[in-house]
């Protein structure tokens, strides 16, 4: 069974009357925000505590490329020499 209601004093007021038994438990999902939509924090936001933070990386991947550190062995197999 589904039914649709509104909060009301502290409370849910079924919009259709039903007769429910006395006890019977039912989710509650909340369909809108009537405070207003909370605004979604950028990733800037939810990731700022950690940017900045990692230790002894490599400068510049693009230097290890050629040491062989980010190959993938079997595409570099495929790669006809030249």
């Amino acid at each position: 069974m589904f039914y649709h209601g509104h909060a009301r004093h502290g409370g849910i007021e079924l919009d259709e009357a039903t007769s429910l038994p006395e006890g019977a438990e039912a989710p509650v999902r909340l369909l809108s925000d009537p405070a207003g939509e909370e605004e979604i924090p950028t990733l800037y936001e939810r990731l700022g505590p950690v940017i900045g933070k990692a230790t002894r990386l490599p400068t510049d991947a693009a230097r290890n490329q050629a040491s062989g550190r980010y190959s993938n062995r079997r595409h570099d197999a495929t790669v006809p020499a030249t």
